[in-house]
């Protein structure tokens, strides 16, 4: 993803130092319908509407992680209930 952002209103933190209180960005080479702007009263970013490969596979993996030690969880459950009943 490119982007080309201004940054403007410097603000002097120190005696040679200073930081930019507001930036401004545009997306390049994409095409508009897989971004989204967010706005409200203090802030407004970008959404990017599409998943990425990557971010796919933390998703399952972490779903797998979930459901792995729910089922481990429940095995470890209904085994102990069985050695309280003998």
């Amino acid at each position: 993803m490119e982007m080309n952002c201004i940054f403007s209103d410097p603000v002097e933190i120190g005696e040679a130092d200073f930081e930019y209180s507001a930036v401004n960005c545009e997306f390049l080479n994409l095409p508009t319908s897989t971004i989204e702007k967010i706005e409200n009263e203090e802030n407004s970013f970008y959404l990017d509407k599409k998943i990425s490969y990557g971010e796919f596979l933390i998703v399952a993996f972490l779903i797998i992680l979930v459901l792995g030690l729910m089922v481990g969880a429940v095995r470890d459950f209904a085994k102990n209930r069985k050695l309280e009943r003998l």
